[in-house]
C-alpha cells in the first residue's frame, strides 16, 4: 500500500516536473505551479520522501526569474517558500541554485506587491539557515529598502529577516551593511514596537562585529546612531524605549554604547556631550517610577544590565593618573587605572609630564581636559547612585 502510494506521488511529481519545463507553454507551468503548491503546503517530510529537491529547484528559480508572466513569478517564489519551510534541508539547495539573488530581485524591483511580499517571506526562511549567503547576496538593503510600501505585518517581517542576517557577520560585512545603517538607526524612532525591536538588534550586531575597528565604529556613529540609542534607553524618552523593548534588547543597546564609547572617539565624544550621564543616573535610580518604592530599582534589574550600564560609565572616564591609586597584586577590582591599554577611542597625542617622560593623551582625556565641566558633571550624576547600588547588591 505505502509503495503503492510512493509510486503514484513519485509519477506525479515527474509529471509536475515535465511541465515547469514546458517553456512557451505557460497555462501548462502555472497549473503545474498551482498543484506543486498544494501540495507542498500540505506535505510533511514523509510525505514528500520522492521529492527531488535538485531537479525542482534549479526549474524553479528559473521561474522565478520568468517576467513577462508576474503569475508564474508568483507561484514560484510561494512554491520555494513552502519548499524551505516543509523539507529545511532543502534551504541549502536553494541556496546554491541562486534563488536568493533572484528573491532579492523581485524586492528590489517591487514591481508587484504581491510578489515582493512573498519574496520577502521566503527571504526569511532562508535567513534563518543562511544569513550570511542573504547578506553577500544584498538581502539586507532589499528588506530594507521600500519598507515604507508595505503592512506593518509585512514590516516585521522584513525588519526579523534583517535581524537574521545581521546574525554572525563575516569580516567583510562593512562592504554589506554601511548603506544600511542610516535607513536601520532611523528607525529606532519607528511606531511600531517589533520593528523598533529589530532595527535595536540589528544595529547592536553590526557594533559587535565592528567592535575593533574604530574606524568603522565612527561611520557608524556618523549617521546618528549614538543619540538615537542614547534616547531610546532614557527613562524620559516620551516613546517609552523601556516599556516597548525587551529587556535583552534594551540591555543589548546599552552594550551597543559601551562599544561605541570604547572603539570610537566620536561615540565617545558625543555620549558625554549628550550628557548621557544623566539618562544611565535615571535608569538607575528610577526616575520617573512611583516616588514610593521603598525597594531600589537597580534592584528590579537584571545583572546583566547592571553591569552593562556601569561598564558604558567605566568606558567614558579617563585612565586614572600615574600613582594616582595603589592596588594590593591579585586584586581584581574592575577599576580603570593607568595601566589599562588605551582603547582604539584613543587616537592619542603625547605631552610630556614634569619629570620628562612621555604620557599617551587620549582623545577622551583632551576633551575631557578642555571641558572639565563635563566629566564634574559625570561625577555628580553618578558618583552617588553607583555608591548606593554597591551596597544593595
Amino acid at each position: 500500500m505505502g509503495s503503492a502510494s510512493s509510486s503514484h506521488q513519485s509519477g506525479r511529481l515527474k509529471k509536475m516536473l515535465s511541465s515547469l519545463r514546458a517553456e512557451g507553454e505557460e497555462g501548462r507551468q502555472v497549473e503545474a505551479l498551482t498543484q506543486l503548491c498544494d501540495m507542498l503546503s500540505i506535505g510533511t517530510e514523509e510525505s514528500l520522501s520522492t521529492f527531488s529537491v535538485d531537479s525542482f529547484v534549479p526549474v524553479l528559480v528559473g521561474l522565478l526569474n520568468h517576467e513577462s508572466n508576474p503569475d508564474i513569478m508568483l507561484l514560484a517564489a510561494r512554491a520555494l517558500t513552502h519548499l524551505v519551510d516543509v523539507l529545511p534541508s532543502s534551504c541549502a539547495a536553494v541556496v546554491h541554485y541562486g534563488a536568493v539573488s533572484c528573491l532579492v530581485a523581485r524586492l528590489l524591483t517591487i514591481e508587484y506587491m504581491d510578489l515582493a511580499e512573498q519574496s520577502l517571506q521566503a527571504l526569511k526562511k532562508i535567513s534563518q539557515e543562511h544569513p550570511t549567503a542573504c547578506l553577500r547576496a544584498g538581502a539586507l538593503m532589499a528588506v530594507l529598502s521600500y519598507l515604507d510600501f508595505f503592512s506593518t505585518g509585512v514590516q516585521r517581517v522584513a525588519l526579523s529577516t534583517a535581524a537574521n542576517i545581521c546574525k554572525k557577520l563575516p569580516s567583510d560585512a562593512a562592504d554589506f551593511v554601511m548603506e544600511a545603517v542610516p535607513l536601520l538607526t532611523n528607525l529606532l524612532q519607528y511606531h511600531d514596537a517589533k520593528v523598533l525591536e529589530h532595527a535595536s538588534i540589528c544595529l547592536t550586531r553590526i557594533a559587535e562585529a565592528f567592535a575593533s575597528s574604530p574606524e568603522k565604529l565612527d561611520e557608524l556613529c556618523n549617521h546618528g546612531l549614538v543619540t538615537q540609542a542614547a534616547t531610546l534607553i532614557s527613562p524620559s524618552n516620551s516613546g517609552g524605549g523601556q516599556a516597548i523593548l525587551s529587556t535583552s534588547t534594551y540591555t543589548g543597546l546599552i552594550r551597543l554604547l559601551s562599544t561605541c564609547a570604547n572603539g570610537s572617539h566620536l561615540g565617545a565624544k558625543s555620549l558625554l556631550l549628550l550628557g548621557i550621564s544623566g539618562f544611565l543616573k535615571d535608569i538607575l535610580s528610577g526616575s520617573g517610577t512611583v516616588s514610593s518604592m521603598c525597594v531600589s530599582p537597580a534592584l528590579n534589574r537584571p545583572p546583566e544590565q547592571i553591569f552593562e550600564i556601569v561598564n558604558l560609565a567605566n568606558e567614558l572616564l579617563p585612565p586614572l593618573p600615574q600613582g594616582a591609586i595603589s592596588l594590593p597584586i591579585g586584586n581584581n577590582l574592575f577599576v580603570k587605572g593607568s595601566f589599562t591599554e588605551s582603547g582604539p577611542a584613543g587616537s592619542s597625542s603625547k605631552e610630556k609630564e614634569s619629570n620628562g617622560n612621555v604620557q599617551e593623551v587620549s582623545a577622551r582625556e583632551k576633551l575631557l581636559n578642555d571641558q572639565p565641566e563635563l566629566l564634574q558633571q559625570f561625577g555628580m550624576d553618578l558618583l552617588p547612585v553607583l555608591i548606593s547600588v554597591s551596597f544593595q547588591q
